[in-house]
């Protein structure tokens, strides 16, 4: 069993995601920080390594990641060591750091952003806690309340939503909710005759909900 976290076992939530505060130049907070006494740091997903260095901009050490079946790019900063190299493929289980205290960061955690890109360019940042599939609220975790049933394929988790639309829980993770995806969705999830009636909408929500909805 995997999951989204870049931790395994307890962790805790230090800086959540648009937190308002006069350490970063925007004034708003653009990811999650997280940090946990098992300072190995894992990929949260599926993909490629694009970047894995230094940023004098303030990540310090960090990675960055191309998910395997979406446009996201997942940035895991302030590390104190880096394993592994541009190009390689990485997956829930794989170790891509140390966690540390590099960059703009005034004590040891791992700070984690997630953007959207289209054309190779960086449109908006997306919720990391809604990915994880965590709260975004301060507080001590652990990791076995947020697993994953397989590493070997990309699974969507929304459990922070509480509507009754797939659509719009879908497009909250920055998933495509269009009827051809929700088809190719369906069908990877043993739903081979998908026509978008309510029931098996009703299917979908519920696997993505509780972090089981292949994609």
């Amino acid at each position: 069993m995997a999951t989204r976290l870049p931790f395994t076992g307890v962790f805790e939530v230090i800086t959540v995601y648009l937190q308002k505060g006069t350490l970063w130049k925007s004034g708003i907070h653009q990811g999650i920080d997280l940090r946990s006494t098992n300072k190995k740091v894992y990929s949260i997903c599926n993909g490629i390594v694009e970047r894995a260095g230094y940023d004098n901009g303030g990540f310090g050490n960090y990675v960055r990641i191309k998910e395997d079946g979406t446009e996201n790019r997942i940035y895991l900063a302030h590390l104190d060591k880096i394993y592994v190299k541009v190009g390689e493929r990485v997956t829930y289980t794989t170790v891509v750091g140390l966690m540390g205290n590099t960059g703009n960061s005034t004590t040891p955690h791992t700070h984690v952003e997630i953007r959207e890109f289209k054309n190779g360019v960086a449109v908006k940042k997306l919720n990391p806690a809604n990915y994880m599939g965590i709260p975004n609220k301060k507080g001590t975790y652990n990791s076995k309340d947020y697993q994953i049933p397989n590493t070997n394929a990309n699974y969507a988790a929304n459990k922070a939503y509480s509507g009754v639309s797939i659509v719009e829980a879908l497009q909250e993770i920055n998933i495509d909710s269009s009827y051809e995806n929700r088809k190719r969705i369906a069908i990877l999830n043993g739903i081979n005759n998908y026509t978008g009636t309510a029931s098996q909408n009703t299917l979908l929500l519920n696997l993505v909900k509780n972090g089981k909805l292949k994609v």
